[in-house]
């Protein structure tokens, strides 16, 4: 499923190509993570960094590394 600038992989997983809302440097984007159930929350697979949906976070994307999130049961500290 094609949503915006991100495809869905699966139930799990939503990946943000890089070629999509460069900034100025190339080497970060913006994307927005879904609202998930509660308790849910998706997680950066480079950094482990994890995100509450429904809100547009900023990733680095260098050559070599793409927006890649994971959907995850929620842990006690969420980073955003």
């Amino acid at each position: 499923m094609v949503v915006s600038n991100w495809v869905s992989a699966g139930p799990l997983y939503l990946v943000a190509p890089q070629f999509a809302r460069l900034n100025e440097s190339g080497t970060s984007r913006e994307v927005y993570l879904p609202v998930l159930p509660a308790r849910q929350v998706w997680v950066d697979e480079f950094t482990n960094e994890s995100h509450s949906g429904g809100q547009v976070v900023t990733v680095a994307t260098p050559l070599d590394r793409f927006g890649l999130f994971r959907r995850s049961a929620a842990n006690a500290t969420s980073t955003s």
